[in-house]
């Protein structure tokens, strides 16, 4: 049976000592130190200020310059309560030092966090709210965890990270056309948030497609999202991309097709799930709760396509779709650095942008700021006669953690789902 623990007023009066009186104690535990989680409003007053005042000045106040700080305020009870208050916590005895204290103090953080997202679910509830219930109770969930992570220590056996560097580079996901891969160091890698930008009917889910093939072709599991179309439609293409067989003649070469894709799994050992939620209907978190749940039948991805984010609910209301968009995508590569998988989504452009021959983040439907949480952003670019003769361009428009921009050339054959470099690479 689980411990039973008690964060009475006591219990929170210490914590309320350490604040006052450790300057270490509030860097280290900032995020859990909130003043919604005292019970009593003089405590969460009082962890208000001692914050507040700590930020400001860059050090801890004294309990004169609290009590000043107590009476030029408006606050909600008697001063003469303050004060009593601030005298008893300037002279509590406390170890911070214990480790029994510092694990106490997220599990109290994570108990209030899971009370107030229950309280404030049973509102939601009325609304039928389920998507922002099960957000506030993942985010109380999350309380706390990465608090033992300090960091990397950069000069602590540089052997070893060097060594892991190296182990994150080979373990990028490839697309499979060489040179994007140079110019993109290799693929997408783990708790990166790829985008793919092109107008609509000009190649996205294709292009999404072809990323799953390549990805069962380097034996990885892969889950595949679709928010428009359906999952019959996705496996079509997906039969044709892995079988060479064109869409129009898989139902007279069936039985080669399946043969060919039986071959390919026993081959290669990779393996596929298609999942597909209604335009609209979905957040980022209903995409984690499939995912937990497949990870109960043993399926852990390598890599998550969303078919395309911009058609995900936000978890908020926004009232501009910029912002809504933004905090879609924020949400999104932290679900791929939460499960330290590659996530490769796509986004419309505008439509001035159809015919462009190259296609830049400016051109990206509802601005661009929702495209700061990507670390890789790809563009096809395709003016109207590329399009008859099956060329187009995929353009590098931006990279977090590498400079290199640039293009390539490839043709692109969306009855079979396939895309081949062209040897006049810019």
């Amino acid at each position: 049976m689980s411990a039973k623990y008690d964060f009475n007023i006591h219990f929170q009066e210490n914590l309320l000592a350490m604040m006052a009186r450790n300057k270490d104690f509030i860097y280290q535990f900032r995020e859990v130190l909130k003043p919604e989680y005292f019970e009593k409003i003089v405590h969460s007053d009082l962890c208000k200020l001692i914050l507040n005042l700590t930020d400001s000045y860059g050090q801890l106040p004294t309990p004169e310059m609290l009590k000043e700080e107590v009476a030029n305020k408006d606050l909600q009870l008697d001063l003469e309560v303050y004060e009593k208050e601030i005298d008893k916590i300037y002279s509590i005895n406390y170890n911070v030092e214990s480790k029994y204290t510092c694990e106490l103090l997220i599990k109290f953080a994570k108990h209030q966090a899971m009370k107030s997202a229950i309280l404030e679910s049973a509102k939601l509830l009325e609304q039928d709210k389920y998507e922002q219930i099960e957000q506030l109770v993942r985010d109380a969930i999350r309380v706390g965890e990465n608090l033992e992570h300090i960091g990397i220590k950069y000069f602590d056996n540089p052997e070893k990270r060097l060594t892991n560097h190296e182990s994150e580079v080979t373990g990028r996901i490839r697309t499979m056309i060489k040179g994007l891969d140079d110019k993109i160091g290799g693929g997408l890698g783990p708790g990166e948030l790829g985008v793919v930008l092109g107008f609509k009917g000009r190649g996205k889910t294709a292009f999404l497609i072809w990323l799953t093939r390549g990805a069962i072709f380097q034996g990885k599991k892969v889950v595949y999202y679709t928010l428009e179309m359906s999952e019959s439609h996705i496996a079509i293409r997906l039969d044709s991309a892995l079988s060479g067989y064109g869409t129009g003649n898989l139902s007279e070469y069936s039985k080669e097709v399946a043969e060919r894709l039986k071959w390919i799994c026993q081959l290669f050992k990779g393996d596929l799930i298609i999942k597909q939620y209604p335009t609209k209907s979905a957040t980022v978190a209903t995409l984690e709760s499939h995912l937990e749940m497949l990870s109960g039948s043993d399926f852990v991805p390598d890599l998550i396509i969303v078919d395309y984010a911009d058609e995900l609910k936000s978890s908020r209301y926004y009232e501009a779709d910029w912002q809504e968009q933004k905090q879609i995508y924020a949400e999104l590569r932290g679900l791929a650095v939460k499960r330290k998988i590659p996530v490769w989504t796509a986004s419309q452009i505008i439509r001035s942008a159809k015919n462009k021959s190259i296609v830049d983040l400016e051109h990206v439907a509802y601005s661009f700021p929702k495209l700061a949480s990507a670390d890789i952003v790809l563009s096809l670019s395709q003016t109207e006669e590329e399009r008859e003769r099956g060329e187009m361009r995929i353009f590098v428009a931006h990279q977090r953690h590498n400079p290199s921009y640039g293009s390539v050339n490839v043709s692109a054959d969306w009855s079979k789902m396939m895309i081949r470099e062209r040897s006049n690479e810019s």
